[in-house]
């Protein structure tokens, strides 16, 4: 809950800033102005700050801390494109890219791909299950020696569900040794272990506003420092070349510090918020609607993925009707995907599980923070039953 009451249970799409981190953050924002790319003592003093935090990221992935390299972005989008296009990039041209993503892909994953496709790179998009699984008989097919790029979400956005990158990374050394692994880890880094998923990773993006850091910087770490990438952004040759602009030194340390504390969260905490997402699976059971009785609910969200993100449908309700009037409540939930909120079409991640508009327009999406107590879901619940009677 919120210092004003409000209830926030939209934290895949943004998380609230980690309290110890504004205590930081008015100093640092004093203090570390210096351009830290200037060659006098305090732009010094700031490049040290900035190695620092990456050092302090590195340190909780499973990734080789001395061949690794970090690429500060502004946020995961831009380091997802940096990803995918700066790899075409590298390669040479557009029609030298053979690439493999997820039709349930972050919008920033496939309208990158989709550029290149039309430039006349080789795009496969894979199918899912109905639960959201990567089809790995469709991946294993798909694959051959002219891959060079795929592309996955570790946790999807919307739904939660978690892939099985031993096994992708299994199927990709056996048929496209030579091809690179790109991972979306936005809604991963501190909620999910990352202790075997993530070590075959080429290229990780990371985002800081989905743990508990501050919006407008991310990262594209860059397993070994020999993969090729060319830049996106030309400039003063920062970043290795890989980035160039000033480096925004405060985002860059609060982004670290997140995630180090994220990291740092015992099972008591990861415990506590899949008690949080079992009492709502409960409790979205019980909505009665008083014209037709019991409300009929689809559970998108499958009890092995991530325990952060439940998304759901209740039959014969709009999703995003429902969403503003529990706002007007208090409380806070999305519907869909934030980073495609403007759009008036369902979401092609939920149509690519099967579901009909119908259903799909009617997706609610909760998703925990490290702030949510059972309360908030108590309270979820009382509104979401309000709107249903007054629907």
């Amino acid at each position: 809950m919120t210092s004003d009451n409000t209830v926030y249970l939209d934290n895949a799409a943004s998380t609230p800033i980690f309290p110890e981190l504004i205590a930081q953050y008015g100093p640092l924002l004093r203090d570390a102005y210096p351009n830290a790319s200037a060659s006098h003592r305090a732009g010094y003093a700031n490049r040290r700050k900035i190695d620092d935090a990456r050092d302090r990221l590195l340190s909780v992935l499973p990734l080789p801390k001395d061949q690794s390299n970090v690429v500060w972005t502004s946020g995961g989008t831009e380091a997802n494109n940096l990803a995918l296009l700066g790899h075409a990039a590298a390669v040479g041209s557009a029609d030298r890219v053979s690439a493999i993503c997820s039709r349930m892909a972050h919008p920033s994953v496939l309208a990158p791909l989709r550029h290149l496709r039309d430039a006349g790179a080789h795009l496969r998009l894979l199918r899912n299950d109905n639960a959201g699984r990567l089809d790995l008989n469709d991946l294993a097919a798909a694959i051959d020696d002219n891959t060079t790029i795929l592309s996955f979400s570790l946790v999807q956005n919307e739904i939660g569900v978690i892939q099985d990158v031993v096994a992708i990374r299994s199927i990709v050394d056996r048929h496209a040794p030579q091809a690179l692994l790109h991972l979306d880890a936005t809604q991963a880094l501190g909620k999910i272990d990352l202790s075997t998923l993530a070590t075959g990773a080429d290229l990780l993006t990371l985002s800081g506003h989905k743990i508990h850091g501050p919006a407008g910087v991310g990262a594209l770490v860059i397993a070994d420092s020999n993969i090729p990438l060319k830049p996106l952004i030309f400039g003063g040759g920062q970043q290795r070349n890989l980035r160039s602009g000033s480096l925004d030194t405060v985002g860059i340390i609060a982004m670290s510090l997140a995630a180090e504390k994220i990291c740092g969260l015992d099972s008591q905490f990861h415990n506590h918020v899949r008690v949080m997402n079992q009492r709502l699976r409960s409790g979205i059971t019980k909505l009665v609607d008083r014209r037709r009785g019991s409300v009929a609910v689809v559970v998108h969200s499958i009890e092995a993925g991530s325990p952060f993100i439940v998304n759901f449908s209740l039959s014969g309700y709009q999703g995003a009707v429902v969403t503003r009037a529990l706002s007007e409540r208090g409380i806070i939930v999305g519907a869909g995907s934030a980073c495609s909120s403007e759009s008036v079409r369902a979401s092609p991640a939920l149509k690519a599980l099967g579901m009909s508009d119908n259903v799909a327009f009617g997706a609610i999406r909760v998703s925990f923070g490290s702030q949510n107590v059972p309360d908030d879901v108590d309270r979820f619940l009382g509104g979401l039953q309000d709107v249903v009677t007054d629907y």
